[in-house]
């Protein structure tokens, strides 16, 4: 209660939206960026999405500096901590499949783990459109809670991709000869899911942060 009145009567930190929106980006880029390379195939280049990596490190250390040195804050210090956290992480796992495919020597890639990281691109797009909204979340509440139930649905969409694709290793007639290749394509999948996952727990942070501010 204390905090929000605060809100009222204090000046607004604008810059925490810019960069709110700022680390969206990196999300759909890092996400497009996944997409790609699973959807064309072929040795992994792992510099574009290190790079990705290291904009929303640095997009992020901008907003703790911010944090640290605000004294009104668009909402709970706590909150803000969990939204940064919750962003990095899709850009993080984004990365960790690009690595591991590395490290696995995997260059072909089925339609299944292409569809799933399309389904994040998706999310992290309706991610991006949400960070504006949250200069105004008592006014915004119900496009943002739109947006976070379309995330949700999408999610639902990559669990579908995700259970065909292992079907579809795991078939007899189709499954790798190689019992470790098997074991990789298998974990691939699952940081792939990961991905979408964890741009499902951002609109979960923002579930939590309008329910506290409306």
């Amino acid at each position: 209660m204390l905090h929000r009145i605060f809100q009222k009567i204090m000046p607004k930190e604008e810059n925490f939206t810019i960069l709110f929106v700022e680390l969206s980006k990196t999300l759909v880029e890092a996400t497009s960026c996944l997409h790609n390379l699973l959807k064309k195939g072929g040795p992994v280049n792992l510099a574009p999405m290190t790079a990705i990596e290291s904009r929303a490190d640095q997009c992020a250390e901008k907003i703790y500096r911010l944090l640290g040195r605000s004294f009104i804050t668009p909402f709970r210090r706590t909150e803000i901590r969990a939204l940064i956290s919750a962003m990095d992480s899709v850009v993080d796992y984004a990365e960790d499949v690009a690595k591991r495919a590395v490290v696995y020597r995997i260059t072909s890639f089925s339609h299944e783990m292409a569809s799933i990281a399309h389904c994040a691109t998706l999310c992290a797009k309706a991610i991006e459109q949400i960070m504006p909204l949250t200069e105004a979340i008592a006014s915004n509440a119900h496009r943002i809670n739109d947006l976070c139930h379309r995330v949700h649905d999408v999610e639902d969409q990559a669990d579908n991709y995700y259970s065909t694709g292992l079907e579809s290793l795991y078939d007899p007639a189709s499954r790798p000869v190689d019992p470790m290749q098997l074991i990789h394509m298998e974990r691939l999948y699952d940081l792939i899911e990961e991905v979408v996952d964890a741009c499902d727990d951002v609109t979960k942070v923002v579930g939590d942060i309008v329910a506290e501010n409306i």
